[in-house]
Order: C-alpha cells, then sequence, then structure tokens
C-alpha cells in the first residue's frame, strides 16, 4: 500500500517547493485541475458532475454515462465519510487540510468500492486559540471569490467551533442574442460549519454540516462551422436552415454570439451532516461515524444549440441520498494484539 500526503498550501503558493508544513486556512480543492497535477496517476473524466469519474492507474468505472447505479472503482472520502458518487464533489471543497492519495486496493482499511484505489480528503478541525482569515479575488468578467474562516472556542476547554464559507461568481462569457442574456456563468456557494467537543479527557465528538450550491446560467456552445454529410444538398445545414428561413447568430465562433431559445442550467446542491465520536479505551480507540448525505443535480440544455425547435430540453437528473455509520476498533501502538 502507499500512502502519500499532498499539501496544498505549498501547491498553490509555489509549484517547486513541495513540502510538509502548515497549510493556509483557506485553500480550497479543484477536483478537476489540481489533483492530476500533483498526482499523474490520477485522472478526472467530468463533461458534468453527472458524468464524473475518477481513476486511478486507468483503473475505476464510469458512472453516469454507464448507469447511476454503478458505484465508483475509486472511493472518495471527506472527513472519513464516504462519498458514493463522484459528482458529488464537484465543488469547491473548502477548507481542506491535507489529501491522501491511496493507490492500488484499499479495502483493507476503507472497505468496499475502493478497487482502483482511494482519496481521503481531510478538513481544518476547530481550534480552541482563536484565529480567523479571510480572502478576495477579483478578474475580469466580473470574476469574484471570497473566502472567510473562523474559529475558536465557544466553552473553555469543552467546546470549539469552525465556520467556513466561499462564494465565487462570474459573468458569462457568450451573449444570447435571442434574449439578450450572457450564459456560461459561474455562480457557487459553500458553506462548513464544525463543533468539536471534548466530552472527557479520552472522548472527542466532532459534528459537521455542510451545503453547497451551484446555479450558473449554463451551459450552451457558439456555431463553428457545420459539417457535411453523405445526404443530398438539400438535406445539408445550409438548405435546411434556409427553408427555415434560420441564420445562426454568428459565423465567428470569436464573436461569442448564441441564439438558444430555452432556459439552460447546471444547478447542484449537495449538503450532509455528520458526528464522528472517538473514545480512548487505552490500549485500543473506539470510533464511530454517523453520516447523512444528499446530493441533487438538475440540469438543463437546449441540445440542438440553436434558436430552431430540433430539441429544446434535455435534462437527466441525478437525486442521491445517502446514510451511513461506521465502527471501527483499532490499537494504540504496541501491544499482544495491533
Amino acid at each position: 500500500m502507499i500512502w502519500l500526503s499532498v499539501n496544498f498550501d505549498v501547491f498553490i503558493v509555489n509549484l517547486l517547493r513541495l513540502c510538509y508544513e502548515k497549510i493556509l486556512l483557506l485553500t480550497s480543492v479543484n477536483l478537476r485541475g489540481d489533483y492530476p497535477r500533483l498526482q499523474p496517476s490520477i485522472q478526472l473524466i467530468s463533461s458534468n458532475p453527472r458524468n464524473t469519474a475518477v481513476t486511478i492507474r486507468g483503473l475505476g468505472s464510469v458512472i453516469g454515462l454507464t448507469n447511476d447505479g454503478l458505484e465508483s472503482g475509486v472511493g472518495f472520502y471527506v472527513d472519513d465519510v464516504y462519498y458514493a458518487r463522484p459528482g458529488s464533489a464537484m465543488v469547491d471543497l473548502l477548507d481542506i487540510e491535507r489529501v491522501e492519495v491511496l493507490r492500488g486496493p484499499q479495502g483493507t482499511l476503507f472497505g468496499k468500492n475502493t478497487t482502483a484505489g482511494a482519496l481521503n480528503l481531510s478538513t481544518a478541525a476547530p481550534t480552541f486559540t482563536p484565529e480567523g482569515k479571510a480572502e478576495l479575488t477579483l478578474g475580469e468578467d466580473g470574476y469574484t471569490q471570497g473566502k472567510a474562516i473562523i474559529s475558536g472556542a465557544l466553552v473553555a476547554d469543552k467546546v470549539a467551533g469552525r465556520l467556513a464559507v466561499s462564494s465565487t461568481r462570474r459573468d458569462g462569457t457568450v451573449k444570447n442574442v435571442t434574449n439578450g442574456a450572457k450564459q456560461n456563468d459561474t455562480n457557487s456557494q459553500a458553506l462548513r460549519g464544525q463543533l468539536l467537543i471534548e466530552a472527557s479527557p479520552v472522548v472527542k465528538i466532532k459534528l459537521s454540516a455542510d451545503y453547497a450550491y451551484q446555479d450558473p446560467n449554463a451551459n450552451t456552445q457558439v456555431f463553428v462551422r457545420y459539417g457535411a454529410t453523405k445526404r443530398s444538398a438539400a438535406s445539408q445545414f445550409p438548405a435546411l436552415a434556409t427553408a427555415l428561413n434560420y441564420k445562426v447568430a454568428s459565423e465567428n465562433p470569436y464573436d461569442r454570439l448564441v441564439d438558444v431559445n430555452s432556459p439552460i442550467q447546471a444547478r447542484q446542491i449537495l449538503k450532509g451532516t455528520s458526528a464522528k465520536v472517538d473514545w480512548d479505551l487505552g490500549d485500543f480507540s473506539f470510533t464511530s461515524i454517523s453520516a447523512i448525505r444528499a446530493w441533487d443535480w438538475t440540469p438543463q440544455n437546449d441540445r440542438d444549440y440553436t434558436a430552431l425547435a430540433v430539441r429544446t430540453k434535455s435534462n437527466n437528473p441525478s437525486q442521491q441520498d445517502q446514510w451511513s455509520q461506521e465502527f471501527r476498533l483499532s490499537s494504540n501502538g504496541s501491544s499482544d494484539f495491533d
């Protein structure tokens, strides 16, 4: 088994200075871009959240394109909670402390659905020492991203809390001449709250809740050119468009003009709660992890990508609810039974 820990603070600051040191509180992880750069053995295939697949060393399974009921061959865990659908992780994962990439079968420690490996993410835990941080990023096309984290004691030496929030917005990059709207924009928010309860010197309880929301006015495509088929000239796109008195918004894709005539959306809601109890029994530790999660993916596309009424609505929504309960009993070092 190979256990590799990746520090994303150093990745963001300087790719050439990868080392183990304290991570920035505001670091968020982007599955599509960050993972493959640091770990070439990982591949993320994603045309949208539903059609997302993670493979390690080329092994895994394609979920949505094959069957929504299939589970991935690469296990995905956040704070020890299993995410049964890779698409449910296609949001900004806020306040990440470390990422562990485990290559090869991991059934011994992680159970089923880890035949190709596992990705294990841990968020920063609440601290009794007060700390906080805020970050604002501005860019072109109205890009605005804000992040904030606050942590500290709520009851001295007994209860600590941590709250992390994030919001990202950007104007659309193409203009719809049908309704004047800018489309293919960005609109996402994320929230995570945690409570750490020191119930006794040997019992710790961590309660977590998170909510992520995405609702961009997306996705559509500009016209580039048509491809001739083996049909007669009367059945080619130019002749059909002329017969319907239709003209594309622009034949130059760099004009960034579209003319779809039905609503498009890529709305996604991800939410969940969990409770982790750690009980030190001396030679052994007992851990209980309880979690409830929900994922709601509601897309809608104008699949003909024109103002023509050919296929004005195409959608394959996915809704998934899960409940999980895990019990662990592990040794605390060298003893007669490890």
